[in-house]
């Protein structure tokens, strides 16, 4: 997650972002590699296959007032980890969050207009994919 991001959120609530992992370059490697074996996705075409493989939902936007990622996992009837995994620029930086706190503090991780997030649970067994514009798309095995 960008400094800044933690910044302003310490300035907005007097204290320091809650605790979350940011993961080594090994690891992150080792995650998109083991989603292109998962998802049988060719390194060079990682981004094209990935997106081809997406599957829009349209009865929930991350930009509406209530959104609620725990309400998103049930809707999609996805399986529920304590800790999920989160990206910003293609898995090449991946952060490691508490649902809790992700959910908790999710307008502050993800800025409309500004980020593309990918949000996959430990097992990859799935990933929902949230839009600059709060479309989300899903691709579950």
């Amino acid at each position: 997650m960008e400094n800044f991001k933690k910044e302003l959120f310490r300035k907005e609530y007097n204290t320091d972002f809650p605790f979350y992992d940011e993961l080594k370059t090994e690891e992150c490697i080792k995650i998109k590699e083991d989603i292109e074996n998962k998802y049988q996705i060719q390194d060079r075409y990682f981004d094209k296959d990935l997106s081809k493989m997406h599957i829009f939902f349209d009865k929930l936007n991350a930009e509406d007032e209530n959104f609620n990622f725990l309400n998103l996992i049930k809707e999609l009837n996805l399986k529920e980890d304590n800790n999920i995994y989160v990206t910003w620029n293609s898995f090449v930086d991946i952060d490691k969050f508490s649902i809790k706190d992700f959910c908790k503090y999710f307008d502050d991780i993800w800025y409309p207009v500004a980020d593309d997030i990918d949000v996959l649970n430990q097992d990859l067994s799935w990933i929902i994919s949230i839009r600059h514009d709060g479309g989300i798309y899903y691709i579950k095995s």
